[in-house]
């Protein structure tokens, strides 16, 4: 019975593990994105000023592999991304900002060479903002990976 218990244990181990390695292999735990923001932007609610900013995976491995860390030179927050798909390779690495009613939200990140990419939510707020506009540009701002 202890080996059917030991054997179970190691499978489960051994799922969990992969799952883990898997989520993050498009954002590696030592990768972090370096970009400078030319304009004030929202991350879920919370206004972050025009600056120099990383993103990278959170640190605790017991953490979901889709929580993120952004941080800045006034301010920091951890949030949570949905992934994202395309049919095609991304190009480069990016952030790309849903602009609404003048106002720049954080929408996507996407890393050169992969087709899945990281969502932002949409508050409640974002929502009913674009649903009362016609048309939502985005922008696109280059990012580096260092390490």
């Amino acid at each position: 019975m202890s080996n059917f218990k030991f054997t179970f244990l190691l499978t489960a181990l051994v799922l969990v593990l992969g799952g883990v390695t898997a989520a993050n292999a498009q954002f590696g735990f030592a990768t972090a994105l370096k970009v400078h923001i030319p304009n004030e932007f929202v991350v879920e609610n919370k206004v972050f000023p025009a600056g120099d900013y990383t993103i990278a995976p959170t640190e605790n491995l017991a953490d979901s592999s889709s929580l993120l860390i952004l941080r800045g030179e006034k301010r920091s927050m951890v949030f949570d991304t949905i992934s994202a798909s395309s049919t095609e390779p991304s190009k480069t690495t990016r952030l790309i900002f849903d602009v609404v009613d003048g106002t720049n939200y954080l929408s996507q990140i996407w890393l050169q060479g992969e087709i899945t990419g990281m969502e932002i939510p949409k508050s409640k707020f974002e929502k009913r903002l674009i649903a009362a506009n016609k048309s939502m540009p985005q922008v696109v701002v280059p990012t580096s990976t260092d390490f």
